[in-house]
């Protein structure tokens, strides 16, 4: 029982609520504005979960849940961060 094991062990728990906060985010950005970045990885979270979640062939193991990781993460900073064009936006003077 080392920590670093333990604590892989426990972070896996993790990317299910990352999940969810990831597309709620996505939908919530997507339905504001219409904007091509969130919407590509709103399509990407949603294709994967239909993939590996609902259509599931075989035994889901680690290896094919990693990329995925990548992609929650890229949600949340897409969904958190305002892009470009709404910062320019904030700018201009009304």
């Amino acid at each position: 029982d080392r920590w670093v094991e333990r604590l892989a062990a426990e972070s896996r728990l993790i990317w299910g609520p990352l999940f969810v906060v990831a597309l709620l985010l996505l939908l919530w950005k997507v339905g504001r504005r219409r904007e091509l970045r969130p919407l590509i990885l709103l399509m990407t979270l949603l294709s994967w979960f239909v993939i590996q979640g609902v259509l599931l062939l075989g035994v889901n193991e680690g290896r094919y849940r990693k990329p995925i990781e990548g992609v929650i993460i890229a949600a949340l900073l897409v969904g958190v961060f305002p892009s470009r064009r709404q910062r320019e936006e904030e700018a201009l003077p009304s």
